[in-house]
């Protein structure tokens, strides 16, 4: 066995791989890295930014081999190592005649980078003593010695860990909409860095038991502390390089906690006034691992026959022994219902692409995919004042991409076949859609 060298090494010394299996052989460094972006586009920049954000993933080092004089050529990290030259090198950004939305994005987050590493941790092995690693890291699970992803149920647990996810979730509703906005994106380790320091925690008022996030203080003083950590760190203003060290948590911890913060009581939905919107009460709150898909508690009036009885379904099928039938069901009853409301209100559920260049006729109208009706209706739920914004924050999170239960997952439950809905993740779903549900079937 092969002795695995590891030690930081310069970012000048290290070349992409011109090889790299993504590709066909590429002829240059600078050949290779444009390829790199225009194939990743939008991917290379979001990786760029967590860098930027968060720092380099600590569970992954650079595999690298010797090459000639002193440089490496890099085996595993090519999107890493091209993102960070890319940050870090001006010339060669600017040279590359890369796509204009591509340089910009690149440009602007190498301007608001405070620092960047100008070596990196490496793991230098041969060529062929390298190979099996990688094959292990692309390759899919091997029997189990390569890559095991989790199930449902095990990104259920991890989320139910977190006590970044906990503390979004408690002072969502509190939060203004533009924030509300920023939430599907949030840098969610920052928050984690402070909330898993027992010090940061007390002077925020609140506490850990059972790995769940508890209030130790008045719930409004404790919840507005809360607010304005997730506040912080949405709109950065305050990142990675202000939690490094638990000295630095704590004192952030400490600041926020001598703010003249405005308790939340006030800023609750609907609390200076009757509330456009309301649910049954102990529709919000059920317990995760429930029978039902829909919990029995929630009533609405749903006057078309056929879904109405699909309703009743999902209020009485034991979903432990129903999982499938519940998912697809679920799915139906979403989309039916959408296309139901939209029909009391004339909306139209069709797209029109714009013409083509060279093609004078547009193309027929289509039907709208479900994201794309699910924005359509929410919109006009928060417009006619059906449902507020806070109350719709849960299924318009479902709609972005990176969302771990978004609404391609609902589009898996009926048309993938090798997508297996787990009883976590359904009733999780269930949970972030229903205010919207009850909007589409509020008389």
């Amino acid at each position: 066995m092969a002795q695995d060298v590891n030690r930081p090494i310069d970012l000048q010394q290290l070349l992409v791989n011109l090889e790299n299996p993504r590709y066909l052989t590429r002829a240059s460094q600078r050949d290779a890295i444009l390829k790199m972006a225009e194939h990743q586009g939008i991917k290379l920049v979001t990786l760029a930014e967590d860098i930027v954000y968060n720092g380099l993933n600590p569970t992954r080092r650079f595999l690298v081999s010797p090459v000639d004089g002193d440089n490496y050529v890099v085996l595993e990290g090519n999107r890493r190592i091209a993102a960070l030259k890319l940050l870090t090198q001006k010339e060669l950004r600017t040279s590359l005649n890369l796509p204009a939305r591509i340089e910009k994005r690149f440009q602007a987050l190498a301007d608001e980078a405070d620092s960047l590493p100008t070596s990196v941790e490496c793991a230098v092995r041969s060529q062929e003593d390298a190979k099996h690693w990688i094959q292990l890291e692309h390759t899919g699970e091997n029997k189990g010695i390569g890559v095991v992803g989790w199930d449902g149920s095990a990104r259920h647990r991890f989320r139910d860990g977190s006590r970044a996810l906990q503390a979004i979730e408690l002072v969502a509703p509190y939060l203004d909409d533009k924030t509300q906005a920023l939430l599907p994106e949030i840098s969610i380790t920052n928050i984690e860095r402070v909330l898993n320091t027992p010090e940061a925690r007390e002077e925020l008022g609140v506490d850990l038991s059972n790995g769940k996030l508890t209030l130790k203080q008045p719930d409004d003083k404790a919840l507005a502390r809360v607010a304005a950590v997730v506040w912080d760190v949405a709109h950065k203003k305050v990142k990675v390089k202000d939690l490094f060290t638990k000295e630095q948590r704590v004192a952030y911890a400490e600041e926020v906690a001598a703010r003249p913060l405005k308790p939340l009581k006030s800023q609750r939905p609907g609390a200076s006034g009757t509330p456009a919107f309301q649910s049954t009460p102990r529709s919000r709150r059920v317990p995760l691992q429930r029978a039902t898909l829909i919990p029995r508690q929630l009533t609405l009036s749903i006057a078309a026959a056929r879904l109405n009885k699909i309703y009743d379904e999902l209020q009485r099928l034991p979903l432990k022994n129903y999982v499938n039938s519940g998912a697809v069901l679920l799915r139906v009853f979403v989309e039916l219902s959408i296309d139901h409301y939209a029909s009391r209100h004339s909306l139209s559920l069709k797209v029109t692409s714009a013409p083509k260049a060279g093609i004078k006729k547009a193309s027929a109208p289509r039907d709208m995919t479900l994201k794309q009706k699910v924005k359509l209706i929410a919109d006009h739920l928060e417009t006619k004042g059906t449902c507020t914004r806070a109350h719709l924050h849960g299924v318009r999170a479902l709609m972005h991409k990176n969302h771990p239960l978004s609404i391609d997952s609902l589009h898996a439950y009926v048309h993938n076949p090798d997508y297996s809905p787990s009883l976590a993740d359904l009733t999780r779903n269930w949970d972030n859609i229903e205010p919207f549900v009850i909007g589409l079937w509020k008389p």
